[in-house]
């Protein structure tokens, strides 16, 4: 995985060369892109499946949205967040499975 720090909130786009690699965040398959851009992609709803197969296909700036300007999420912690399914609440009120 490339170590490329970018700042909060800084603009970006998928096109932009990854300076760790040399290959756009577009062409890099989803366990190649530095931490921020996982999280940039995972906020925007695709999976690393999904994002590896428009990948593969060269179609990952034909998506909506996904060719235009983009902001540095915030860091997330993916370890830290709670593993249960469901909205607070849900498995009290017997709405999770």
């Amino acid at each position: 995985m490339a170590m490329a720090s970018r700042r909060l909130g800084e603009r970006v786009r998928l096109s932009d060369l990854d300076p760790g690699s040399g290959v756009p965040y577009c062409q890099e398959r989803f366990a190649e892109l530095p931490d921020w851009v996982m999280d940039l992609v995972l906020n925007m709803g695709v999976q690393p499946d999904r994002w590896n197969r428009l990948v593969e296909r060269g179609e990952v700036l034909e998506l909506p949205f996904f060719d235009g300007w983009h902001r540095v999420p915030r860091e997330v912690n993916w370890r830290a967040l709670p593993t249960s399914v469901g909205w607070p609440g849900s498995a009290r009120s017997g709405v999770a499975a």
